[in-house]
Formats: C-alpha cells, sequence, structure tokens
C-alpha cells in the first residue's frame, strides 16, 4: 500500500511540472525585406505590419504577433507582387531572438475583396525554452472588412514540456507497475 501511495504522489508531481509557465515576448522589429520598413505600397494599396512591443502569457496559449492593415485607397483592382516579411519575434523572459519568414507569392486588392495568402517558416520556431507556432496559411482579410486588419495568431509552448496525453500515459504506466508490484509482494506473504 505504501508503494502505491508513493507512486501516486510521484504521478501527481509528474502531472503538476506541466503546469502554465508565464512568456514574456515581443515582434518589434519586423520588416517587409524589399523596403526595409513596416510598410509596403502597391499602386493604391498600403500594407502595414502593427508588432506587439511586449506581452506576457502563460504558455501554453494562443497568441498574437501583431496584425496587417491593408489599406485601399481605390480604383481598378491593384496587383500586390511577391513579397517577405521578416517577423521578429523575441523571447524576452529568455533573452533569446529568432525570426519567422513570412512569404506570399502576391495577389490583387480591390473593393471587398483581397487575395493575399502568406505562409510562416519555420514552424515551430525554437526561442530558449519556448516553442513559437503560427497558424500558416493565413488569408489577408479584404480592406472593407475589420478596417483591413488581419491579426497573425500562433501559440507558444514550452519547448520541452511533454504533452498532456504523454503525462497520463506515464502516470497510468507507473500506477500498472505499483499495481503489478503490489500484488507480487501480497502473492509472496
Amino acid at each position: 500500500m505504501k508503494l502505491l501511495a508513493a507512486l501516486t504522489v510521484l504521478v501527481a508531481a509528474t502531472i503538476g511540472s506541466a503546469s502554465a509557465t508565464p512568456i514574456q515576448y515581443s515582434t518589434t522589429g519586423s520588416v517587409f525585406a524589399s523596403t526595409g520598413t513596416n510598410v509596403l505600397v502597391a499602386g493604391t494599396v498600403t500594407i502595414t505590419f502593427n508588432s506587439i512591443a511586449a506581452a506576457t502569457v502563460n504558455a501554453p496559449t494562443g497568441i498574437s504577433y501583431g496584425f496587417v492593415n491593408v489599406a485601399y485607397a481605390g480604383g481598378p483592382n491593384q496587383v500586390v507582387p511577391a513579397f517577405q516579411l521578416n517577423l521578429h519575434v523575441n523571447n524576452i523572459t529568455d533573452g533569446v531572438s529568432g525570426m519567422f519568414l513570412v512569404t506570399s507569392s502576391g495577389g490583387s486588392v480591390g473593393q471587398g475583396q483581397d487575395t493575399i495568402v502568406v505562409s510562416f517558416s519555420p514552424i515551430p520556431l525554437f526561442l530558449g525554452t519556448a516553442s513559437f507556432t503560427a497558424n500558416s496559411p493565413l488569408n489577408f482579410t479584404a480592406s472593407n472588412t475589420l478596417q483591413g486588419q488581419t491579426s497573425f495568431q500562433g501559440g507558444v509552448n514550452l519547448a520541452n514540456a511533454p504533452e498532456p496525453g504523454t503525462m497520463f500515459l506515464l502516470g497510468a504506466g507507473l500506477i500498472g507497475i505499483g499495481i503489478t508490484a503490489r500484488k507480487k509482494f501480497s502473492n509472496r506473504s
């Protein structure tokens, strides 16, 4: 019985170690490769990336890396050429930085229409004790919807944190070993 109680305490301690951990991050310094700024202009279309100055979240959780605003000044549909956005992510907690490469083959923008799609790589982005993911591919929102704002969403998790299902299997295995050992010891008496 003491062995089973000890295993129960071990399982509870192991599962408890997979709890939420605060991570502070920012996405400052994100630029379009062609302009070296956070603004890309194509005819009457202006695409602006707005970063996250600093945010603290409890990992694992969903996060925002900022948003793009697509402004359309009117006229015929505008062709937006292929572009690349260097999305710098700073894991402030660990003092480590990295970059998502956000690429698009371009598209067209008009009143109520936007065919721009972006993809992120690498996924996941490992920075210190955290891994950052992004929802990819992502379609931009049309300029007349939500003021043309598209949020770059993703998630952050502890890089070495096991999945909850793995923790459950580990706990179940330890309990099974404890029950088997208890039966063996009780049969010897």
